[in-house]
């Protein structure tokens, strides 16, 4: 197994960066938006190999609660 230091948005940039040629300009601008609007003030500092289930979980039910479509929660948690 191999484990990471980097935090849940620095890993989420990374990914972006390397799929960037991959994606269409839109697509790749919504998961910049998502990630700096939902996921990264959430997760901050948080290191991935740290990330469980229960953390997402808690990220989820704050989308929710704060307002975000039931709808559009798809979409944010499947930007990678």
């Amino acid at each position: 197994m191999i484990y990471t230091t980097k935090t849940v948005t620095e890993e989420l940039e990374s990914y972006l960066t390397s799929v960037c040629n991959k994606l269409k300009p839109t697509t790749h601008g919504i998961y910049q938006r998502y990630i700096e609007s939902y996921i990264a003030p959430y997760f901050e500092n948080t290191i991935c190999d740290k990330l469980t289930q229960g953390m997402i979980q808690s990220f989820v039910d704050r989308l929710l609660e704060n307002g975000l479509a039931v709808i559009a929660l798809p979409h944010v948690i499947k930007t990678k």
